[in-house]
């Protein structure tokens, strides 16, 4: 086995070990903490949501009226479609 393998092992080892210490040490720590605050993170979550839909919903609906006055002005009237291409995809 090469050299950097060997370091790649090593290190990848390395990194598994700290990983599950890490999430082991938290869930026995934090375990009821977690289960306690679960409620009041999935309202957060959901609020957060709620609001970004709500400001996309905004955002894009004032884009809209913007884009659809400048196409009026560009294109004033009814558009009618081209007789020439009818039936064509």
């Amino acid at each position: 086995m090469s050299s950097p393998a060997r370091c790649f092992l090593l290190c990848d080892a390395s990194g598994a070990v700290v990983w599950v210490t890490m999430f082991g040490l938290g869930g026995y720590l934090f375990g009821e903490s977690i289960l306690y605050m679960s409620g009041w993170i999935t309202l957060l979550f959901g609020a957060v949501t709620a609001l970004a839909m709500i400001a996309a919903w905004l955002f894009i609906r004032s884009r809209e009226e913007r884009l659809s006055e400048e196409t009026e002005r560009a294109l004033p009237g009814p558009l009618r479609p081209d007789p020439s291409r009818a039936g064509q995809t």
